[in-house]
C-alpha cells in the first residue's frame, strides 16, 4: 500500500507530466499544421525539428523539476524496467502524457479551424490530396510497409534512451546540469534530420496515440484503420526500442563500473585484502635468500598484473570508441540517406551537417568520460605519435572505431531498405566523381590538420577560454563548420573510420570491385589523407606551443596536454603501482 502523501506526490506528477506533454504536442503540432497549410515549394521541415526541440525544451523547464519530464510512455517503461519508477507512479505518467497529448491536439485544431475549412472545404479527409488528419498522427511515406516503420521505431528510440542514461549518468562529467535541456534540443533536431523519412520519427507513442484519438473524434474510427492498421507500429515499437536501448546501455555501464576507473567508483581489484599486513609481517622475518626471492617473484606478479591491466582497460576503452563510433556513423549517415533519399541535391546540406555534429556530440556523452571519444582513427595515430597513448591502446581504439562504423553503417542500410529499393529500382550503384585524386588528398589533409589544431588546442591545460562542460558543444560547432568547408570536394570525410567502416560494408551490398575500385581507387584518400592531416596537425601545435610557452609567459602552465579529448579520471593502474612498490619497498627493508 502506498501512504496518501506519496500518492499526492504521484498525482503532482501526473500533472507535471500532462501539462509538459501538452505544450510538446501543442508547439511541434502547431508547426506540422503550418508546414501543411503552406504548402512548401521545397520540401524542407527543419521548422517542424526545431519545434519539437523547442517543445521539448519547455516541457523539461515546466515538468523537470516535478517528474522528470518523460513526456513519453516509451521513457516512463523503459524506466520502470530498469526499476528507476514503481508500478502505480508509471501508469500515471502515461495517464496524463495521453491526456495532455488529445488536449494539445483539440487546442491546435481550434487554432487553426479556419485554415482546415480553407484546405479542405470543410469536408474532413483522411486520405487523399486535400487530407488533414495527418496533422495529428505520423503516416508511412509512400511505399514503406510497416515492418520497416517498426523497425525505424525500434532503432530511433533505442537511440533515446541510450541519448538520455548518457546524458543523465552520474560518472558523465562532460555536461552540466544546466545544458542538459539544451542536449535535448539538439538530440531531438537531429532526429528529424535523421531518422523521420519513412515514417515521421515515432519515437514516442503518445505524440501519435493521443492525438489520433482525438482525430478519431474528427474523422472517426477509420483512423485506426488507414495505412493497415498501422498505429499500433507507433506504441509497440517505441516501447520495444526503449526496452532494448535501456538494456544496452545499463549493460554497457555494468562493463564500465567493473572495468573502467570511473568517478566516483571503486575499482573492483583496488579493494585491501583483508590480511595483507600479517603477510607482510611474516615476510619480514625470513631469511635474506627466501626474502630475495619473494622479491623476484612478486616483481614478476605485479609486471603481470600490471599488463593484465593495461589490457583490460585499452579493451574497455576500445569498446567505448566502438560503441560511440556507431552512434557517430548510425546519426551522421542516417542524415544523409533522408538528404540522399529526398532527391535535394540542389538544396542546403545544412542538415547533413548538423547530423554528424550532434553524432559527434551524442558519442562524446557516451564515450568521452571512459576513453575520450576520439571516434576517428587519425585523431588516435596523431596523439599516438606525440606519446599521449600507447600503441596497443592505439591499435585497439582503432579497431573499436572501424567496428562501431561497420555496423552504424549495417543499421543505416536496413534502416532506409525500402526507401533505398525504391529510389534505385533495387539496382545498386556505385556514384563515380570527377574531382580529381589529388585535389581531394588535399582537401583531406588540410580538414584534418584543422580538426586536430583545434582539438589540441581544447585540450590545452592553458586554456581558459572555455569551460569542461562546453567542450562538447565547442566540437558540435567544429564539425559543423569542417563539414560545411569542405563538404564540396570529397564530403569532408576527415575520419578514416567515416569512411573505411561503412565501404567495408558496402562491399557486400555493392561488390568489393565496386567498391574499391570506384573513382580510380579512391578509397585510400580518405585513410591516408586524414592520418597524414592529423600528424600535421597535431605537431604544427606541438611547434607553436612549444614557442609561446617558452617566450609567451603563460598563466599557470605546470604540464601541458593530456592523453585523452577530455581529462578524465587517472588510469586505473595508477594506484595500484603506487601501492605495489610501497609493498617492493616494505619487503625489500
Amino acid at each position: 500500500m502506498f501512504h496518501p502523501r506519496q500518492l499526492k506526490q504521484y498525482a503532482a506528477q501526473c500533472l507535471a507530466e500532462l501539462f509538459g506533454t501538452f505544450l510538446l504536442i501543442l508547439i511541434g503540432n502547431l508547426s506540422v499544421a503550418q508546414y501543411k497549410f503552406t504548402k512548401p515549394v521545397v520540401n524542407n521541415n527543419l521548422g517542424v525539428n526545431l519545434s519539437y526541440a523547442t517543445g521539448v525544451y519547455v516541457a523539461l523547464m515546466v515538468a523537470g523539476p516535478i517528474s522528470g519530464a518523460h513526456v513519453n510512455p516509451a521513457v516512463s517503461l523503459g524506466l520502470l524496467a530498469l526499476r528507476k519508477l514503481n508500478i502505480i507512479q508509471c501508469l500515471l505518467y502515461i495517464i496524463g502524457q495521453i491526456i495532455g497529448a488529445f488536449l494539445a491536439s483539440a487546442t491546435v485544431y481550434l487554432v487553426y479551424i479556419s485554415h482546415f475549412n480553407l484546405y479542405d472545404g470543410g469536408i474532413r479527409q483522411y486520405e487523399g490530396p486535400n487530407a488533414t488528419a495527418d496533422i495529428f498522427y505520423t503516416v508511412p511515406s509512400e511505399g514503406i510497409p510497416n515492418w520497416n516503420c517498426l523497425i525505424d521505431a525500434i532503432i530511433g528510440t533505442s537511440l533515446l534512451l541510450i541519448f538520455i542514461m548518457a546524458l543523465g549518468n552520474d560518472y558523465n562529467n562532460l555536461i552540466s546540469n544546466a545544458a542538459k535541456p539544451f542536449s535535448f534540443v539538439l538530440m531531438v533536431t537531429t532526429f528529424g534530420f535523421s531518422m523521420s523519412l519513412n515514417c515521421g520519427n515515432p519515437i514516442n507513442p503518445v505524440r501519435d496515440f493521443g492525438p489520433r484519438l482525438f482525430a478519431a473524434v474528427i474523422y472517426g474510427p477509420v483512423v485506426f484503420r488507414v495505412n493497415n492498421y498501422y498505429f499500433w507500429v507507433t506504441i509497440v515499437g517505441p516501447i520495444i526500442g526503449a526496452l532494448i536501448g535501456a538494456g544496452i546501455f545499463e549493460g554497457y555501464l555494468i562493463l564500465m563500473k567493473k572495468y573502467a576507473n570511473l568517478p566516483g567508483i571503486t575499482h573492483i581489484d583496488a579493494i585491501e585484502q583483508p590480511d595483507q599486513g600479517k603477510h607482510l609481517k611474516k615476510s619480514r622475518q625470513m631469511n635474506t635468500q627466501i626474502s630475495c626471492e619473494i622479491v623476484v617473484y612478486k616483481e614478476a606478479q605485479t609486471h603481470t598484473m600490471a599488463k593484465v591491466k593495461d589490457l583490460q582497460q585499452y579493451l574497455v576503452q576500445g569498446l567505448a570508441e566502438c560503441f560511440g563510433t556507431f552512434m557517430l556513423i548510425l546519426i551522421g549517415e542516417s542524415a544523409i540517406a533522408q538528404y540522399k533519399l529526398l532527391k535535394q541535391e540542389n538544396h542546403s546540406n545544412i542538415t547533413v551537417n548538423l547530423g554528424f555534429g550532434i553524432g559527434v556530440y551524442t558519442a562524446l556523452m557516451i564515450a568521452g568520460p571512459i576513453s575520450g571519444a576520439h571516434l576517428n582513427p587519425a585523431v588516435s595515430i596523431s596523439l599516438l605519435t606525440v606519446r599521449k597513448i600507447k600503441p596497443l591502446q592505439c591499435l585497439i581504439y582503432i579497431i573499436g572505431q572501424m567496428i562501431g562504423a561497420f555496423f552504424g553503417a549495417f543499421v543505416v542500410y536496413y534502416l532506409y531498405w525500402s526507401l533505398i529499393n525504391k529510389f534505385d529500382n533495387s539496382v545498386r550503384q556505385v556514384v563515380e566523381d570527377g574531382v580529381p585524386a589529388w585535389n581531394s588528398f588535399l582537401d583531406q589533409v588540410i580538414g584534418t590538420a584543422v580538426l586536430m589544431i583545434f582539438i589540441m588546442a581544447l585540450i590545452n591545460d592553458s586554456n581558459r577560454m572555455i569551460s569542461e562542460v562546453a567542450k562538447p558543444f565547442a566540437f558540435v560547432l567544429i564539425i559543423v563548420g569542417i563539414t560545411s568547408a569542405f563538404a564540396a570536394n570529397t564530403g569532408a570525410a576527415i575520419n578514416p573510420a567515416r569512411d573505411l567502416g561503412p565501404r567495408l560494408f558496402a562491399a557486400f551490398i555493392y561488390g568489393w570491385n565496386e567498391v574499391f575500385r570506384a573513382n580510380n581507387y579512391f578509397f585510400w584518400i580518405p585513410i591516408v589523407g586524414p592520418i597524414l592531416g592529423g600528424i600535421i596537425g597535431v605537431w604544427l601545435f606541438e611547434g607553436y606551443f612549444s614557442i609561446v610557452k617558452r617566450f609567451g609567459h603563460l598563466p599557470n602552465i605546470a604540464k601541458y596536454g593530456s592523453n585523452e579529448l577530455y581529462p578524465k579520471v587517472k588510469s586505473i593502474d595508477d594506484d595500484d603501482h603506487a601501492m605495489i612498490s610501497h609493498e617492493l619497498t616494505t619487503v625489500r627493508s
